[in-house]
């Protein structure tokens, strides 16, 4: 079966002279005590909180959630995989800083439906608006989990937005008074307002449907102006337990995007997202932002996946001096070995019982969890099986993504690019790992081990399962 990919694995650094912010430092053998930065990404980690590979300071920071200010930044008032803003300086060395404001605001709310689960991947629809899941790449919180999903239930979506699809970073299930009350973005098509009897509103939602409401003559309005075309959150409530129309109890207009164009002008951002292609301009995007790429370089083997990337605002426009991945092709799934570290930065053995072992290059980027809480390096080493993602360094290094923690091992797996291929030893090699493939294996959607052999080849992509952890491969697939 194919396995979709949210994101794809790249480490490129594009600009040849100094760069600007993240660590590039000023020029001139001046002292530079930060770079103003504005950093657009997920939370990979919390002490501080971590995003974009940046330990962000924010013991003096404001934090709003949900346009509402939080009594402090930390993992009470956020969780890791939340798409956020954050603005304030990065210090001369590229990974710490200090955080002037943080903000969080989650993309829909509401009740799933149109559920469509396979073993890896999901998609859903909330209020019309299609969600997308990954099994390893989403986060899930407060009861939520990827076998767990079903319609009806009640789920607060963050997430990156492309193609009229939010690609979900994090889940989280609501419930009693919280799951009572619903959230949804549109731009504001029609709007009347409520007086002695209920008002009207319709939205366009980021696909492009239309959403009708009734509106409260009690709700809340945050909004100047003529709010027809403004783009807004709407809180809602249903008119009756299953009726499936609703009341909007508040209107907050608010910015479409995470970024201020305007207000960030000839300033540094870090901006993750998808990239997409707008025909009409000709330009690409990364979360609605027009992003322009260094001479010489193609992003398109990258539409549609998540990346990362840094440079000045100009003119609207990113102009960009660095390009990095927030996540790879390479899995592995095995027991904790050697750890070295005690936060974030170090490295970590992975055991593959018989077949071997690899070990990860853990980063100031690398997301650390089990069941959607974070954790550091030096809390591995109690961890039944470690999961973690990775994409290739340099001198043949392997750097993590994300490291994930479970309770129990059922199987050993390894996914990457083929090494070598041996059809008379019943063998192939991946990262260095050779794997005897057993007589009974499964290939996936090819009959057999000898149509495997057929069509298979150097440098593609194999995933490998050794489910009674004997050290032999007992499902076999080539990732298309």
């Amino acid at each position: 079966m194919q396995r979709k990919k949210l994101v794809q694995s790249l480490a490129l650094i594009l600009a040849t002279g100094g760069l600007a912010a993240c660590g590039g430092g000023g020029g001139g053998g001046s002292t530079v005590s930060g770079t103003a930065s504005t950093s657009v990404g997920t939370i990979s980690g919390f002490g501080s909180i971590f995003v974009n590979g940046v330990e962000w300071d924010t013991g003096s920071a404001t934090c709003y959630v949900d346009d509402a200010p939080a009594t402090a930044c930390d993992d009470n008032a956020l969780g890791l995989g939340m798409v956020v803003r954050v603005a304030g300086t990065v210090n001369p060395d590229g990974l710490t800083g200090t955080a002037s404001v943080v903000y969080y605001d989650d993309d829909i709310e509401g009740p799933i439906a149109d559920l469509v689960l396979s073993a890896t991947t999901a998609t859903f629809t909330i209020f019309g608006v299609s969600v997308s899941v990954d099994a390893a790449g989403t986060l899930f919180d407060d009861g939520a989990s990827f076998a767990g999903l079903a319609n009806g239930q009640i789920v607060e979506v963050s997430g990156y937005t492309v193609g009229g699809q939010i690609v979900a970073t994090r889940i989280e299930a609501k419930s009693g008074s919280e799951a009572q009350d619903f959230e949804l973005k549109g731009t504001v098509t029609a709007y009347t307002p409520a007086g002695g009897s209920a008002g009207s509103l319709t939205l366009t939602l980021v696909n492009g449907a239309g959403f009708s409401a009734e509106v409260s003559p009690a709700a809340e309005l945050d909004f100047a102006g003529d709010l027809v075309g403004q783009y807004a959150e709407v809180k809602l409530e249903e008119t009756a337990p299953g009726a499936g129309t609703y009341v909007a109890i508040k209107i907050d207009a608010e910015d479409e995007k995470l970024v201020d164009d305007s207000a960030l002008e000839g300033e540094d951002l870090h901006l993750s997202g998808v990239l997409a292609y707008d025909m009409v301009g000709g330009t690409y995007t990364i979360n609605g932002v027009p992003v322009q790429f260094p001479d010489g370089y193609d992003p398109t083997p990258y539409l549609g996946l998540v990346i990362e990337v840094e440079g000045e605002l100009q003119g609207g426009v990113l102009v960009v001096s660095e390009v990095e991945q927030e996540d790879g092709e390479i899995e592995i799934e095995g027991t904790p070995g050697l750890i070295t570290g005690t936060v974030k930065e170090g490295t970590v053995e992975i055991g593959l019982g018989a077949a071997g072992s690899l070990t990860v290059v853990s980063t100031n980027a690398t997301l650390i969890h089990q069941d959607g809480l974070a954790l550091n390096l030096a809390d591995l080493g109690g961890c039944a099986k470690l999961e973690a993602k990775a994409y290739p360094g340099d001198g043949g290094s392997l750097i993590a993504t994300r490291i994930g923690c479970d309770d129990s091992l059922s199987e050993y797996a390894l996914q990457g690019s083929i090494d070598g291929l041996d059809a008379g030893a019943s063998t192939v090699t991946v990262l260095g790992i050779t794997y005897a493939i057993d007589p009974g294996a499964s290939f996936g959607d090819l009959a057999d081990e000898a149509a495997f052999y057929a069509a298979a080849s150097a440098g593609m992509q194999v995933s490998l399962v050794d489910t009674d952890l004997d050290g032999d491969a007992d499902q076999v697939e080539l990732e298309h």
